[in-house]
């Protein structure tokens, strides 16, 4: 499964505003269980933390949606 989103970032007081365009793939296995979930952001991977982040973000909404 692939999703392309497009995230908009604001703080607010700061006046900091950043949109992020990203795809996500997740990879289920024979059973239907995502075992592999990649979030390129502006067509690059993240570091580590924020994917670990962006995951259970992602299987949040997989379970919402699902």
């Amino acid at each position: 499964m692939t999703m392309d989103l497009k995230t908009r970032y604001k703080v607010k007081g700061l006046g900091i505003e950043t949109t992020i365009t990203s795809v996500v793939t997740m990879t289920t296995n024979e059973k239907g269980k995502i075992v592999k979930v990649q979030d390129k952001w502006n067509g690059k991977l993240p570091n580590n933390a924020f994917m670990d982040v962006s995951f259970e973000l992602l299987m949040m909404m997989y379970n919402i949606i699902c």
